[in-house]
């Protein structure tokens, strides 16, 4: 922190860049809400003070200001009903997580994978009602750590197995699914960064299904993905999902993403998922 304090102080044309990409590493490894609303923060001040010409010249500047999009409003206590309805899908998503582990029971990889995020679900809805924002942060940090790492791990080479690439939606889709119930820690960025790349998978999944329409495997990974995909168009259609340019009390702490396909900076994140898979 205190060298990245130093390099703001001394900041060039030269080292902008460095500067966002450290900022956005230490936001998305902090463990501390405290810590992460300061990067929060900072970030934000960093993109509105940045000289317009270094910031066309910036391919990481441009790319968190157009990428960025508020998925979440009010408080924790929002609205009743909103509330209401956000646990009811969540509730959802549970009962068909369900059904995830017996059905990958045959990779013990895959089935482990499918309980833990059960699990973390379960506890997490348990606690809902209960828990302050510092705590619910510290809560969610798993599934941050899920989102950012567990794609790579889980893809290994050119060859991926359907059933991995349908364990991973499962986990993009409860972080959309969480993203709307926490708005004062910052909810917002777990649904951008899992909706670019839930889409991406299913659209792949959907393609090898259909090349191959008699493969078990395949019709079973259909089956898996189909609450993932409800989930991000049902979340979508709630916000009319589209890029937006940098508001001063917006911003994510983590490569946002986005399943527009028009010309735009790179996806880091969504990248390393579609690399694997060419």
């Amino acid at each position: 922190m205190n060298g990245l304090k130093e390099a703001i102080r001394n900041s060039s044309k030269e080292n902008w860049d460095p500067i966002l990409a450290t900022s956005i590493l230490l936001s998305w490894q902090s463990t501390e809400r405290r810590v992460w609303m300061s990067l929060r923060s900072g970030l934000i001040t960093i993109l509105n003070t940045l000289d317009p010409r270094w910031k066309e010249g910036s391919e990481l500047a441009r790319y968190l200001e157009s990428q960025l999009a508020p998925t979440s409003t009010g408080s924790v206590m929002m609205a009743g009903t909103q509330f209401q309805e956000n646990v009811a899908l969540l509730d959802y998503v549970i009962a068909s997580l369900r059904n995830v582990p017996i059905s990958v029971f045959h990779n013990q990889e895959y089935y482990s994978r499918a309980e833990e995020l059960l699990n973390f679900t379960l506890n997490f809805r348990k606690d809902i009602f209960m828990i302050s924002s510092d705590e619910a942060f510290k809560r969610v940090q798993q599934l941050r750590e899920w989102l950012f790492w567990l794609p790579a791990a889980m893809i290994r080479g050119h060859d991926c197995d359907t059933y991995a690439l349908s364990i991973l939606t499962q986990f993009f889709c409860v972080g959309i699914c969480l993203d709307p119930l926490l708005p004062d820690i910052g909810g917002a960025y777990l649904a951008p960064v899992s909706i670019g790349p839930l889409e991406d998978i299913c659209r792949i999944i959907c393609f090898r299904a259909a090349s191959n329409p008699l493969a078990a495997h395949l019709h079973l990974a259909s089956v898996l993905v189909e609450l993932p995909r409800h989930i991000v168009n049902k979340f979508k259609n709630r916000l009319n999902w589209a890029p937006h340019h940098l508001r001063s009390t917006e911003i994510s702490s983590a490569p946002i993403v986005t399943s527009i396909p028009a010309a735009r900076p790179p996806d880091f994140h969504r990248q390393s998922i579609l690399h694997h898979l060419s």
